[in-house]
């Protein structure tokens, strides 16, 4: 094989392979649905809790208003948001669950979100969420552990 043909070989595998590597890598957006269930626990490494508004290296989160108009918080006793101006904070847990909300059903599609702890805010803001059309299938519950190394582990429900 010649240079040139060895050189547009290797190039033209790259380009191939390279959705498949990124799609493999995942998304740094998690899409909810309407009536779609998120749950946040602290399964170690605690305590934790979860923040919304505020700000991250910078970055404003979207305020606690923005978040009520697309998560409904159930009432008590479930664990409830302490809200202070455009902050809200969960209880701090060192196990257990912090915080439950569930996607309204006239969320607007696109609107996205991200928060983070309010213990380690800098150390574990979350990945973007945004809210997609319904797909008819039943609600997913979406599953947001706190956990050593200071990390927001993401399990989707991904049962039909």
């Amino acid at each position: 094989m010649t240079r040139t043909s060895l050189i547009v070989a290797i190039a033209l595998g790259s380009f191939i392979l390279t959705p498949a590597i990124g799609y493999a890598q995942g998304s740094a957006v998690v899409m909810v649905r309407p009536g779609d269930t998120i749950e946040w626990s602290v399964i170690s490494a605690g305590p934790h809790q979860v923040r919304f508004g505020g700000t991250v290296a910078g970055a404003p989160l979207p305020t606690i208003s923005a978040i009520q108009a697309i998560l409904d918080f159930p009432p008590p006793p479930a664990p409830q948001l302490t809200i202070d101006g455009d902050e809200a904070l969960s209880p701090a847990a060192g196990g257990g669950k912090l915080l439950t909300a569930t996607v309204k059903a006239n969320a607007a599609v696109g609107t996205k979100f991200s928060f983070t702890c309010g213990m380690h805010p800098a150390q574990m803001a979350s990945v973007t969420f945004a809210i997609a059309a319904s797909d008819g299938l039943p609600p997913r519950t979406h599953k947001i552990f706190g956990e050593t190394g200071l990390n927001w582990h993401l399990h989707a429900d991904t049962t039909p």
